[in-house]
């Protein structure tokens, strides 16, 4: 497959933002099977998204847009399986990782965020 060209869209919670807005948080958990894991896992190799734009939205109709590019892309069978520095670059617990994907597998979007897009 070619590589992708539209960006990725995040609609995240306004502490996720927050977080990414300053800085803190430079890697996005998402629980595989969903739309937004498939903008990213259609394409093969995941490594295919690297460079590809990320847009961090506040909210599903948030008009605060973060502009970002992904940097790497993983797959963890398990929540387990995630190494505790990931973790901390998602700002999350272990635990508060299994209460949110369960025994699901997970993506890991490493992000590198640029600044606020236009119009934000």
């Amino acid at each position: 497959m070619s590589k992708p060209v539209k960006p990725v869209y995040l609609p995240v919670k306004r502490k996720w933002f927050e977080l990414y807005a300053r800085g803190e948080k430079t890697v996005e958990l998402r629980r595989m099977g969903t739309w937004i894991t498939a903008q990213i896992t259609r394409y093969t190799p995941l490594e295919a998204n690297i460079g590809r734009e990320v847009r961090i939205r506040l909210g599903y109709r948030g008009r605060e847009e973060l502009r970002g590019i992904i940097r790497d892309v993983k797959i963890y069978p398990l929540v387990e399986a995630i190494p505790d520095e990931v973790l901390r670059m998602a700002c999350v617990s272990r635990i508060e990782a299994a209460d949110m994907f369960g025994d699901d597998p997970v993506l890991a979007i490493f992000i590198e965020v640029i600044g606020y897009a236009q119009g934000s």
